[in-house]
């Protein structure tokens, strides 16, 4: 991006920060928050200056057109990783948005992303308590709100799947935050585990894996509570990974991918 778009960009960044900070500190009133405020609106009216601008979000990097800063603000990065923390793919907005749509999104940024979740009813608060003033919360999957159809699945775009995985994988660190909060957590005992192994696998051989896995798990989902089991959750995943150090091309090895 051109150097004036990428101080643009910065300013906002910069803005968009110490806002987000001022209205977790003070009430809706306070003088803070409304100086804050202020510079959001004008910074973003600067940077979105030819009517709409789309921001990508990338961890440490924002980018506008596909374009980055030659020379990044370490601002620019705190930005990217506070929105792409909360399971922002992209930030699209007019330089005539207001202050309060920049209000309750700032708000919106100010909470952590299993309150987000939680609102959004793929979590929900297993356990509440005080810690020193502060509330304290434990937050637990809502597994019936936490899958989608076949057909949904069909439509999701790449940002979709992007922001989906995102809050599979909050979720995920809930629920080990969860185990691990429990007095008598054991990870070794309890043969907790969380390998990755990169296979190379066709697309036979694939759908072999995964069809035998299914056979491993299936019979296990409808096992119901009782005296001896335990509650384990099992969360497989599985996508194709480039290996920059292997050549497969046309013409070269035998239709395998690295899993």
């Amino acid at each position: 991006m051109s150097p004036e778009q990428a101080l643009s960009l910065t300013e906002f960044a910069r803005a968009a920060k110490a806002a987000a900070r001022a209205v977790t500190l003070y009430p809706a009133t306070h003088p803070a928050i409304q100086a804050s405020l202020g510079r959001v609106v004008n910074t973003a009216a600067k940077l979105a200056s030819a009517g709409t601008v789309t921001l990508a979000v990338h961890p440490n990097q924002l980018q506008i057109d596909g374009r980055s800063a030659v020379k990044p603000d370490p601002a620019i990065a705190e930005l990217a990783d506070l929105l792409h923390g909360r399971m922002i793919g992209s930030l699209q907005f007019e330089g005539t948005t207001g202050v309060e749509d920049w209000l309750a999104f700032l708000l919106m940024l100010g909470k952590s992303p299993e309150e987000l979740l939680a609102e959004g009813g793929i979590l929900e608060i297993a356990e509440e308590r005080r810690v020193r003033g502060a509330v304290e919360r434990r937050f637990r999957l809502r597994r019936e709100n936490a899958s989608i159809s076949p057909e949904q699945l069909a439509q999701l775009t790449s940002e979709d799947h992007r922001r989906g995985f995102a809050a599979a994988m909050a979720a995920l660190v809930a629920e080990f935050n969860a185990y691990l909060d429990q007095a008598g957590a054991d990870p070794v005992e309890d043969l907790v585990g969380y390998r990755q192994h990169a296979i190379w696998l066709s697309p036979g051989e694939l759908r072999q894996l995964i069809e035998g896995m299914r056979a491993a798990i299936l019979p296990a989902l409808s096992y119901d509570a009782a005296p001896g089991r335990s509650r384990y959750l099992l969360s497989p995943i599985l996508f194709p990974v480039e290996d920059p150090d292997e050549d497969l091309g046309e013409g070269g090895g035998d239709g395998r991918k690295k899993i």
